[in-house]
Formats: structure tokens, C-alpha cells, sequence
């Protein structure tokens, strides 16, 4: 297996309101991965949207309302279309829940 570099970019969801700063704005050409921040673990233990709005329902120019993914989520689907060398994660959690 050959030594692969990894050039990492972490990208906050929540990044889109007072940062304004959005997945159109990440350097692709110069990173590998995208790690997303963050999902959720529901009350049923299964992995849930962290934050709707910004993650699948925010429309960025070009979407349309019937498109049934926009958001954060579409823009990062679009982006790895343009570079399709690069790899998405998402980060679960982000905080410690401690329970008494």
C-alpha cells in the first residue's frame, strides 16, 4: 500500500450563518477530505441530522424548492462532482453528554 497524503478540511455546518462562510468557499483543489460537522445521535440511538436547516433545507442559488436535497448536503454533493477526488465524512456528536 503506498504512502497516500491526506490534506484534511474541517468544515461546521453552523459555519453559514454569522461566518457566512459556505461550502463553495472551501479550497478543493488544494484539500483531499472534508470532515462535516456534526450529526446527531437520536433518542433511538440512530444517527440523525445535526442541525435541518443548514444540513438539507437552506437553499443556495441554483436550487429550486422541489428539489428534495439542498443545503449544506447538496452543496458538498456538488462539490465533490466538480472534484471528484475528494472524500466526505461526517463527525457524530461533538459534545460529551454525561448522564447522572
Amino acid at each position: 500500500m503506498a504512502d497516500t497524503l491526506v490534506i484534511l478540511g474541517y468544515f461546521a455546518g453552523w459555519s453559514i450563518y454569522t461566518r457566512n462562510y459556505l461550502v463553495s468557499d472551501i479550497p478543493a483543489d488544494k484539500i483531499t477530505h472534508i470532515n462535516y460537522a456534526f450529526a446527531n445521535i437520536g433518542a433511538d440511538g440512530q444517527i440523525a441530522i445535526g442541525d435541518s436547516w443548514a444540513d438539507i433545507e437552506k437553499a443556495f442559488p441554483g436550487d429550486s424548492w422541489d428539489k428534495p436535497l439542498r443545503g449544506n448536503f447538496n452543496q458538498l454533493k456538488l462539490l465533490k462532482q466538480k472534484w471528484p477526488h475528494l472524500k466526505t465524512s461526517i463527525s457524530i456528536g461533538g459534545w460529551v453528554c454525561v448522564l447522572l
